[in-house]
């Protein structure tokens, strides 16, 4: 929520943003349609986006569908068994810093949906 209220309050420039550390965010805003680009100028597709419409959003994608089936099976997956899964189930050849990495946002996203306090730190 922390970049999408930096591009609600004005500050839309892409490289600053990336310069700030939201290379990240920026990328999956744009994967789920969110966001888009008009020279180096971020912008909401949906201005009134707020984390009741992303939490739906991030519900819905087949990923965190997936994984919370998989999570509620077996509640005491580790971010690697949360990679691994994710990356068989999409026929993904990742390293092993790549499986840590998406398995660890994958569980961060759970995690924010179920409880909004977290602090998600990938948007």
């Amino acid at each position: 929520m922390d970049l999408i209220n930096k591009i609600k309050n004005g500050q839309q420039n892409e490289d600053q943003l990336v310069n700030l550390g939201y290379r990240n965010a920026i990328s999956l805003l744009y994967s789920l349609g969110l966001i888009s680009k008009n020279e180096s100028v971020l912008t909401l597709n949906d201005p009134s986006l707020d984390h009741y419409k992303l939490a739906t959003i991030v519900l819905n994608t087949e990923t965190v569908k997936y994984m919370k089936i998989k999570l509620v099976e077996n509640p005491l997956l580790t971010r690697v068994d949360v990679g691994e899964l994710i990356g068989s189930h999409l026929n993904k050849k990742w390293s092993q810093a790549s499986i840590r990495r998406y398995g660890n946002s994958l569980l961060q996203w759970i995690q924010w949906v179920d409880n909004p306090s977290y602090q998600l730190s990938i948007v």
